[in-house]
Parts: C-alpha cells; structure tokens; sequence
C-alpha cells in the first residue's frame, strides 16, 4: 500500500475539480487514480478518506495499492482545477 497526504482549504470552491495522480519515476506521464468534482465523492482507484483539521483545513489522505509490476507506484500529486 502507498499513501500520501496534503491539506486543502475547508472552503474549496464549488465548482473545483480535485485530482491526484501518480507516477512512478517522474519522466513518464502521470496517471490519474482519484477525482472529486464540486462537491462529490471522491472516485477512482484510490482510496481518498478527508478528515476536517479544525484549523480551517481538511487533511486528504490517498492510498492505493501498489503491486510489483504497478506503473504508478512512486509519487503522487493533487491537482486543483476550477472553472471560470
């Protein structure tokens, strides 16, 4: 199992699209694992659980399950998308 974990805004904008991506050596191109559109639940192949901080902040945990042979094991990235 891999994980990472970032802190986002509790107030993230409604119309925010989150993604993480993973990699696993940073030259070849990313791949998508998780995705949260507006409001929504988190999809994907990862496992993406949110825990309010109270400071403002929600703590976003990712875990996915990396194999031998997996080609995104490695790094991870959250991207923040929002529409205009």
């Amino acid at each position: 199992m891999s994980s990472s974990s970032s802190q986002i805004p509790e107030d993230v904008p409604e119309d925010a699209t989150l993604s993480v991506e993973a990699n696993s050596d940073l030259e070849t191109p990313w791949t998508e694992v998780a995705r949260r559109v507006d409001d929504g639940a988190w999809t994907g192949s990862a496992q993406v659980t949110e825990e309010n901080m109270g400071n403002g902040f929600i703590r976003v945990e990712v875990e996915m399950a990396v194999s031998s042979s997996s080609s995104t094991a490695g790094f991870m990235r959250l991207g923040v998308d929002v529409s205009d």
